[in-house]
């Protein structure tokens, strides 16, 4: 565990019968009568983000490490760049190679190679040894069905952003990983300040209101691959992988300088947000994961002692206590 610590009606004498309408009207909305084209979807059956799922369309979906070069991005260990790719074509057929990864790709528990190999419904694909796809048609109805089952279980509700238990899970095998391959993994502890303020002044709806602009805000700042969660209250935390100080100081001062930039307002009336930032890197001395949070928690304390909105490393000296 990391430190610090969701009748029928009658009227004049007549039976009326508005039930049966209405029972028919909420089965419409529910479950629709029409039997729409199921369409092909990819999804994760382990892993980080397991019940996650990509709809398939025509052409070229590449499955890999880097968010940037890839269409679905998988933080487990032995992930090449580019994994392998699944293509699905205008006749609607779905083919599956893999794109010379280190750890190879399987399919149906056979090796692929770097030719197309035809997909089916239902058939498995293992990228390395720790993730396994699977193609499945469903119509949309059922896979936003699905979608929000998979939401529910990852991502804080009022702000969507990840959620802890999410966060706890992923920092926990990417400080492994970071140890392990002797890259380093960089941890970013946001607060808002003085936020009890907000709440007093305009109410709680309008903290949440500020709460969810501000993960908007935030989300601009970040690449893809970067973990962006809530720990609890008005605390959040951007995990940045392959980050050393220089880069996770960088990215820490545009999120701090896009938050005091933007126009909050609640009715016309403007709210004065700002949030203060603690940094931390992996490397020696900071090994694990609690020993990477406690450090950034402590850069966060003292940039709240110095002034708030400011940034403040593991690395500063602790001037102004």
């Amino acid at each position: 565990m990391l430190p610090r610590a969701w009748g029928q009606r009658y009227g004049g004498g007549v039976t009326q019968e508005p039930e049966r309408k209405t029972v028919a009207t909420r089965r419409q909305q529910l479950v629709p009568d029409e039997a729409p084209r199921p369409l092909p979807y990819l999804i994760v059956l382990t892993g980080f983000e397991i019940g996650r799922r990509l709809q398939l369309f025509e052409g070229v979906t590449v499955l890999g490490r880097v968010a940037e070069e890839c269409d679905l991005c998988f933080r487990e260990d032995g992930i090449s760049r580019k994994h392998a790719e699944v293509a699905l074509d205008a006749e609607g057929k779905v083919t599956a190679r893999d794109l010379g990864s280190t750890n190879g790709s399987r399919l149906n528990s056979k090796s692929l190679s770097g030719e197309p190999h035809p997909m089916h419904d239902g058939d498995k694909l293992q990228l390395g040894n720790e993730v396994l796809l699977e193609l499945r048609y469903q119509t949309a109805f059922t896979a936003g069905l699905q979608q929000q089952l998979y939401t529910s279980a990852f991502r804080d509700p009022l702000t969507e952003v990840y959620n802890k238990g999410y966060l706890l899970q992923c920092l926990e095998r990417e400080v492994a990983f970071a140890v392990r391959h002797e890259t380093p993994l960089a941890l970013l502890v946001l607060d808002l300040d003085h936020f009890k303020r907000v709440n007093d002044e305009h109410g709680h709806a309008v903290g949440d209101a500020v709460l969810k602009a501000l993960c908007r805000v935030v989300e601009g700042t970040t690449r893809l691959e970067d973990v962006f969660a809530r720990y609890g209250g008005e605390e959040f935390v951007l995990l940045l992988r392959e980050s050393g100080l220089k880069h996770a100081r960088t990215t820490a001062e545009r999120v701090r300088s896009a938050v005091a930039g933007h126009a909050f307002e609640h009715e016309g009336q403007p709210i004065a947000v700002t949030v203060s930032v603690g940094v931390a890197v992996t490397g020696p001395g900071i090994t694990t994961p609690e020993g990477l949070f406690e450090a950034a928690d402590a850069a966060l304390y003292r940039a709240k002692a110095l002034g708030r909105d400011r940034v403040c490393s593991s690395a500063d000296e602790p001037r102004g206590e």
